[in-house]
């Protein structure tokens, strides 16, 4: 199924990742701000945050290929 949006044609796949990198920045921003709010530097907050975007990041992009593959 496509969507229409403007003048770009946005397949599932695309709106899929689009959810998986916009959920992932809230957790590496909750990771972050948590970890700012408990004590640590800015700079490790911030490294922190990266951290745990990527990692959450690639979880979702590998679950979601593993479902989507059927094996």
């Amino acid at each position: 199924m496509n969507i229409i949006f403007g003048l770009i044609l946005i397949g599932d796949r695309a709106l899929w990742f689009a959810l998986m990198i916009l959920a992932s920045i809230m957790i590496g921003s909750a990771t972050g701000l948590l970890a700012w709010v408990g004590g640590d530097t800015v700079a490790a907050a911030i490294l922190e945050d990266g951290g745990t975007t990527g990692g959450s990041l690639a979880l979702m992009l590998a679950l979601f290929h593993f479902l989507a593959s059927g094996k």
